[in-house]
């Protein structure tokens, strides 16, 4: 009790007696004292007041009073203060944040009560003087602690009598004394424009601290990976969409996926001319109750956290336990386990193939530029991926070209897959004429952006020549003037037609008893009808292109033989009709893709992929239904949501029918 307090109380209960004494005059008797009355009058409670009265209520100090506890909850962590508080460093949180990483448990407010009683400790500030020679010692720390900076402004002449302000960014290091120092238009973080994360910042740090303990255990060389970054390039126009939403949106978006927790931040570069986000994920997930192991018995641990049997093992040659050695004694707690372990998934190359198609696709939902949409190319595609242009990059010019090279590979490739070429091809194409070269070209003489673009012509050149060998092989198209119905042969004759040629075979499973069950249509046969038109119009788009690419070649050919100085205006004009045949080509060609994009599909390969499954399939099918057709004389049964569509209106209309017939009934009853 404080002595104060006491003193004050001391007061009140003797004014209180003397009171209650005045009240009963000779009546009164300090040992029959009512203490309920005394209770209501002093505030005390009874069991202090009967304690008071053996003393003839007279409060008297407590033997331990003004003495303190030889320990206290911060007692094993004074020395780390008392070093920070001589380096300098007097913020409490920071200090707090140092000792909770020895295993502090205490609170805030008991290191602010420590620093104001130590204050002594931290060094004076450092005097402005003359500069007369070096007076003091400078602040240092160790490598890598503490940095100091600061921001200020600087007045620039520009040479004609005017001045502008600029800022200036210092920061010096407290280890070695170098010097940082950077000019900028003014003091503003504009590079850095948003930062999110899923979960508190304490998870990062027990995550950090488990990936290092299981590290120490594996005994694996090099550094720990606390976590995984993903970097996500962004389309320019995003600039347009609020920074901190942006980033929530597409953070949450991986979580939802994946389930693990991130933390996010939304950056420009120097330049900024690369919009884009970095994205740190956790590779391990908290577990819905900790796992706490306690000791059954003294534990022994050596210098690399490894257990041993006997307290034997860990000694040194003095008999004393030897540094970095410890010892868990029985009842405590010898493991701790607040985490799963870590996901092997997030380390491979379809883990990264996945979030790639998948941001891809999250991108593009938000892109309103159609010319922006990006596109994922698999590993070992037949296509060339084209690079992404940041905003006021110098080499945008060089990455242009270089992408435009690209789609010319990639339309070619789109036209040879519609006309017939086999994927296999297309990849031995690029192989050779791409990629070998490429990595010849880069070993001889460096990266040399012009040498690519020969390359890639080259390349072109070779893949149009297959595709002219594959289409003269093809049977000639029938003239205009053969007859409509060959011309224009109906999908239903298509599809008549891949069932009888098929070679393929569905296996029904006949049984001798019972009349076999009718074989059903599966999904990617279901969907052959929607992918023929499809390819229908592919086919027709590429015959187009076709044949303006013949109306290039013949203009090509009369330009060569156009001869003469005064033939100048005749090569303008064909110059001219050249160039627009080939925007028109390159045109057309563009509109491929477009045409199984609508419809769900990436590129034309994806497309082709499942419209050869679909023909395959469909045609199986159709053997099964003609063999099952011949096997019960019976005709199939309509499946699929149309039919059953149509199943149900015929039902309808078969009820309003029978509705009908009654009524008429009914009315020539009642004429009767």
């Amino acid at each position: 009790m404080n002595e104060n307090n006491s003193n004050d109380l001391q007061t009140i209960i003797t004014q209180v007696i003397e009171e209650m004494k005045s009240e009963q005059g000779d009546k009164f008797d300090i040992n029959r004292i009512n203490l309920a009355e005394m209770e209501r009058r002093t505030g005390m409670t009874r069991a202090q007041l009967r304690r008071l009265k053996k003393n003839d209520f007279q409060i008297t100090p407590h033997a331990l009073t003004g003495r303190k506890a030889d320990t206290t909850i911060i007692s094993g962590y004074t020395g780390v203060i008392d070093d920070l508080l001589k380096k300098g460093v007097s913020n409490s949180e920071v200090i707090l944040e140092r000792i909770q990483e020895q295993g502090f448990q205490g609170s805030l407010t008991t290191v602010k009560r420590y620093i104001q009683s130590h204050k002594y400790l931290i060094p004076p500030k450092r005097q402005t003087v003359a500069p007369q020679g070096n007076r003091g010692r400078r602040y240092s720390s160790d490598a890598g602690e503490s940095y100091q900076m600061d921001w200020g402004f600087v007045n620039v002449d520009t040479g004609d009598g005017t001045s502008y302000k600029v800022a200036c960014f210092a920061m010096i290091c407290h280890h070695c004394g170098e010097r940082y120092i950077e000019f900028f238009p003014n003091a503003k973080q504009e590079n850095l424009y948003a930062v999110y994360e899923t979960t508190e910042r304490k998870f990062w740090k027990e995550l950090a601290k488990c990936n290092q303990e299981e590290f120490v255990k594996s005994g694996t060389e090099g550094k720990c990976i606390e976590a995984r970054e993903l970097i996500i390039a962004l389309p320019e126009s995003f600039t347009g969409y609020q920074p901190d939403r942006l980033l929530q949106l597409f953070t949450n978006h991986f979580k939802q996926n994946y389930g693990t927790e991130c933390i996010a931040a939304l950056h420009h570069n120097k330049r900024k001319t690369n919009y884009h986000i970095h994205l740190i994920f956790a590779e391990r997930k908290l577990l819905d109750e900790p796992i706490i192991k306690i000791a059954s018995r003294n534990m022994f641990y050596d210098e690399n956290g490894k257990h041993v049997r006997t307290k034997k093992e860990i000694l040194g040659e003095d008999g004393e336990i030897r540094e970095g050695c410890s010892i868990v004694k029985k009842g405590e707690v010898y493991e701790k386990k607040l985490f799963t372990a870590k996901e092997e998934r997030f380390k491979s190359n379809s883990f990264l193939d996945e979030v790639k198609h998948s941001y891809t696709d999250l991108i593009n939902i938000y892109v309103q530029d159609e010319s922006q949409k990006l596109q994922v190319f698999e590993r070992g595609s037949v296509y060339l991926a084209t690079k992404k242009i940041g905003k006021n990059n110098p080499k945008a010019q060089e990455i242009e070209a270089d992408n435009q090279k690209r789609r010319e590979w990639n339309r070619a490739v789109d036209m040879a897959l519609i006309s017939g070429v086999p994927e296999p091809k297309i990849m031995e194409v690029k192989r050779k004429e791409i990629t070998e070269p490429i990595r010849e070209s880069i070993a001889r003489r460096g990266n040399r952006p012009r040498l690519f673009s020969r390359i890639v012509t080259v390349a072109v050149e070779a893949l149009e020549f297959l595709i002219a060998s594959v289409l003269f092989k093809k049977p000639r198209e029938v003239p205009e003037q053969t007859s409509v119905a060959q011309t224009e042969r109906t999908e239903a004759e298509h599809q008549e037609h891949i069932a009888e040629n098929s070679m393929a075979a569905v296996k029904v499973t006949k049984d001798e008893k019972s009349e076999p069950e009718q074989p059903k249509m599966t999904r990617l046969a279901s969907k052959y009808s929607k992918l023929f038109k499809v390819n229908k119009e592919l086919e027709e788009q590429n015959s187009a292109i076709q044949k303006k690419q013949k109306q290039l070649s013949a203009k090509k050919k009369e330009l060569s033989e156009v001869k003469g100085w005064f033939k100048g205006r005749k090569k303008k004009e064909l110059q001219k009709e050249i160039d627009e045949l080939k925007s028109q080509i390159r045109d057309m060609k563009d509109y491929l893709p477009r045409i199984v994009q609508k419809i769900g599909y990436r590129s034309v390969q994806d497309f082709f992929k499942d419209f050869k499954a679909s023909q395959t399939e469909y045609s199986q099918y159709r053997i099964a239904i003609e063999k099952w057709k011949k096997e019960t004389g019976k005709d199939p049964v309509a499946h699929g949501i149309r039919a059953k569509l149509a199943e149900k209106k015929q039902e309808i209309q078969n009820e309003q029918k029978n509705k009908q017939h009654t009524r008429s009934q009914n009315k020539d009853r009642g004429a009767r």
